[in-house]
């Protein structure tokens, strides 16, 4: 900076002029710094839970990243349908998110976004395969998971324009509704690997292997600690996971009773997981639960 001043000059820099120099020195620097904290590398997860900024708006499965399924919004005032849309010969998967005045739902291999007023189509986006997932919203892009036997991939997707973003390549189905989380995108599959992906271009950060499939349910969150659910083995024991949201790295596992089709919930310093019992026409039907465990230590508070 003291290159464009006279030589004579330089030794007769105040206190004042030396604290404006340092305070522009800064004013150049502390930019810089933001660009790479909000780089997307490495993953964050001590940021504030992610909430809807309206009570009129419910950006992923079941409202919230604990998956409580509580809505601010005040219940209807009428009795009546106001709207409906059908899509002939396609099937619906998922369900709805609202953002923006506009509700987006799956629908076959399409993501449909609807004027919430009236039911108008605003724009459809045309998806690789078919949508299994609920899409979930996070500052404004879409993201779900999209399958089918010829593929399966995450997609990201302009919420307002309906322009992809990115298409990362899955190994096998996405099951179970993203989650997003500080500049991390997480999905459950099939194949049993919990995979991380970044928000920014969908290449993965990590997997987490467990035994069995992550099924249809949800992943949910609490305080930097993700919750899932697996299916049963033989012996009909299915198992839930808690895994750090940053790493990757298992917390604590738990052995229950059936398979974990439902999504957990997290309420009252517990993550609560219901099974589905076996049904087969070769064994006798077997019992269902809902289990509580404790958030940190897995300790099993009650089934």
């Amino acid at each position: 900076m003291h290159a464009g001043l006279p030589r004579h000059a330089t030794g007769q820099l105040t206190t004042l002029g030396r604290a404006v120099t340092l305070l522009i020195a800064l004013m150049l620097i502390v930019p810089t710094l933001a660009v790479v904290a909000t780089d997307g590398d490495p993953p964050s997860d001590d940021g504030p839970t992610r909430a809807a900024a309206s009570a009129n708006e419910w950006l992923t499965f079941k409202g919230d990243d604990q998956r409580t399924g509580v809505a601010a919004s005040e219940a209807p005032s009428v009795d009546k349908v106001l709207w409906e849309n059908h899509y002939k010969g396609s099937v619906i998967y998922s369900s709805p998110t609202v953002w923006n005045q506009t509700v987006y739902i799956g629908v076959s291999g399409t993501i449909k976004a609807i004027w919430a007023k009236n039911g108008t189509e605003r724009w459809t986006y045309i998806a690789p395969n078919p949508v299994h997932t609920s899409p979930v919203i996070s500052d404004g892009i879409i993201y779900a998971g999209v399958n089918d036997y010829m593929g399966t991939s995450a997609v990201a997707v302009d919420a307002l324009t309906g322009q992809e973003v990115w298409n990362a390549s899955i190994p096998d189905f996405v099951t179970s509704a993203p989650l997003v989380l500080g500049n991390s995108v997480y999905l459950g599959c099939q194949n049993g690997i919990l995979y991380c992906l970044k928000m920014s271009d969908g290449t993965q950060r990590w997997n987490f292997t467990a035994e069995n499939d992550i099924l249809y349910g949800s992943i949910a969150e609490s305080d930097g600690l993700i919750y899932f659910g697996i299916a049963a083995d033989s012996s009909n024991h299915g198992r839930v996971f808690a895994v750090r949201a940053n790493t990757g790295t298992e917390v604590w596992n738990r052995s229950v009773v059936g398979s974990v089709w439902s999504s957990p919930s997290v309420a009252d310093g517990k993550v609560l997981f219901s099974t589905a019992g076996d049904k087969s026409l070769i064994f006798e039907p077997r019992n269902g639960y809902v289990y509580a465990f404790n958030l940190t230590s897995g300790a099993q508070e009650w089934r």
